[in-house]
């Protein structure tokens, strides 16, 4: 488990940093720290700025100092140094630290931050355990039992157990696209097609079709204005959301930055109708992902009769709702005991968590 830096303090810092030198990691976050360097009332010795982006070596930041790399820590007293992070990666760069032997670091985002548990949540620990007996690898129940101890802590710095992939949902870890083209693709959840480009590349465009799952309008009509570019009814395009049935639910709409969802409250023009995949799809899925904003359990269940003949590839979001992360594995579990299962964590909070199956 990574350092605690909700325990960490402006006043601790600038106590420790008095005889030492100082080092900020981070070159983006340094830059505009070095300009309110004042509120922190402290004469830092600051000796240097490090990153581990190689582009950025050698550049000169606004302030006239230079972005170094890393290994000039391995040159210093390390008992006479003390890092700041600068960024929000701070689980990984803390690991990165502690194997250099450093061990005097800070979170500039931490000891900022005014809210330090804000992510509490209990756990039914005998569900989890379940859960585990369930998984295929052991580094999957690491990123279990880690994320239970993030959640009983408050803890929401999750880098040391992100995946640096560079992709959600189209892992090489897990599986290769078939070769014979017959990729049918179910993207629950489309947003604005960035999933549907990903699978296209992924597949060489050797694939037999797509089937997109958007009901925000907005959202919907940029996929719609993309769909010349993907090839003649290779994508098919629904502007329903998924659910365990066709019904009407009320529906929050997102942003540029977030999805939308289906909510319990009604409110007026925020109404959306869904569909169970089971009534609608009639071709062997291979591959199904889902990230619907809480949807996944009810949706799952509309899809009953597809993950059990079809046993296709399985990429869902067990995040948006607490139970999620043992609920929906021992779901699958129930419907495909055969299938495998692996849960990996991609986001640096605890957004970002992913139950894969395959057979």
């Amino acid at each position: 488990m990574q350092k605690d830096y909700r325990t960490d303090t402006w006043e601790e810092f600038n106590g420790v940093i008095k005889d030492k030198k100082l080092y900020i990691f981070g070159a983006a976050g340094a830059e505009k720290l070095l300009y309110d360097i004042k509120k922190y009332s402290c004469p830092w010795k600051l000796t240097g700025v490090v990153d581990n982006d190689r582009a950025k070596w050698g550049n000169l930041l606004e302030t006239g100092i230079a972005v170094s790399n890393p290994d000039i820590l391995y040159k210093e007293n390390i008992d006479n140094i003390v890092v700041l992070i600068c960024g929000m990666h701070t689980g990984e760069i803390g690991k990165q630290l502690e194997s250099m032997g450093i061990q005097n670091y800070y979170s500039e985002f931490w000891m900022s931050a005014e809210m330090k548990d804000y992510y509490k949540l209990e756990t039914d620990n005998e569900k989890i355990n379940l859960l585990k007996n369930c998984l295929a690898d052991q580094r999957s129940k690491d990123v279990v039992d880690a994320i239970v101890e993030k959640r009983n802590s408050g803890f929401m710095d999750y880098t040391d157990i992100k995946e640096w992939t560079g992709t959600e949902y189209f892992l090489e870890e897990f599986w290769r696209p078939a070769k014979d083209g017959k990729e049918v693709f179910i993207d629950g959840g489309g947003y604005t097609g960035d999933t549907i480009e990903e699978f296209i590349k992924w597949t060489k465009g050797n694939y037999q079709r797509v089937y997109s799952f958007e009901p925000q309008k907005d959202k919907n009509q940029i996929i719609r204005d993309s769909l010349w570019k993907w090839g003649e009814g290779k994508v098919q395009l629904y502007e329903y959301g998924l659910w365990s049935c066709r019904t009407s639910l009320s529906f929050q709409n997102g942003d540029n930055m977030y999805s939308g969802k289906i909510v319990d409250q009604e409110k007026e023009g925020c109404v959306i109708e869904t569909v169970a995949l089971d009534e609608l799809i009639d071709e062997r899925v291979t591959f199904l992902k889902m990230d619907i904003e809480g949807a996944e359990a009810e949706a799952i269940k509309g899809a009953k009769n597809i993950i059990q003949k079809d046993k296709p590839k399985l990429a869902i979001c067990i995040y948006h709702k607490p139970n999620d992360l043992w609920e929906i594995p021992l779901m699958i579990h129930e419907l495909v005991p055969e299938y495998k299962m692996y849960i990996r964590h991609m986001g640096i909070r605890c957004y970002g968590t992913i139950l894969y199956a395959t057979l």
